[in-house]
């Protein structure tokens, strides 16, 4: 029998997959040695059920995959580790490491605090699980610290557009300032970068 086979079931074009995959890759080094096979995203159930026909697989590791499809993995009994995705909605299933949502916004409102900024702002992904978190976090000790905030929310159609980058400018230029701006997450971060641009910020 050769070495187990698991899938890796992620878009691969996100760094957070990628560091991911790369953890994974350096347990090699501690004794695991697993024959590792780097899938791009599956979506569609037919996919992933010729993708388990081809080879015995010993499990799955997978950021993002939906429902229905964790649900097939689990009928065929291959373990799998569920890692939440990019737009994980609040009752996706993950089973796997993640962020600590709660900390992200109590960490940036002690930053906000020590910079003794009075005004904070959100930039919050609407349906999406962790800014939910992360944004119920972050005003909870906005509120606790008396310091006015405001959000604004991109919808699914606004958050890989330009669309998205031209809301957060008008929404910046309507702000007191100065002011402290959490994003939900690393690219409306940079959203927020190029709308400040756009706003001469």
């Amino acid at each position: 029998e050769g070495k187990p086979i698991i899938l890796f079931i992620a878009n691969r074009r996100e760094y957070f997959s990628r560091q991911l995959l790369r953890g994974i890759l350096s347990m090699r080094g501690e004794g695991c040695d697993w024959e590792v096979w780097l899938m791009p995203m599956i979506n569609e159930r037919r996919h992933l059920e010729a993708c388990l026909d081809s080879r015995k697989i010993s499990g799955v590791i997978a950021r993002g995959l939906s429902n229905d499809l964790l649900g097939l993995l689990d009928d065929r009994e291959v373990p799998v580790v569920a890692i939440r995705g990019m737009e994980t909605a609040s009752d996706d299933l993950a089973n796997g490491p993640h962020v600590n949502d709660e900390a992200i916004g109590e960490k940036a409102g002690g930053e906000f605090m020590r910079l003794n900024l009075g005004y904070w702002g959100f930039v919050h992904w609407e349906g999406v699980a962790w800014s939910e978190a992360r944004k119920k976090s972050f005003y909870s000790y906005a509120t606790a610290q008396n310091a006015r905030d405001s959000t604004v929310t991109l919808l699914a159609d606004e958050r890989h557009s330009w669309d998205g980058v031209l809301k957060i400018s008008a929404w910046l230029k309507s702000l007191s300032k100065p002011c402290g701006i959490l994003a939900c997450n690393d690219e409306a971060g940079l959203d927020v970068l190029h709308a400040c641009q756009l706003a001469g910020l």
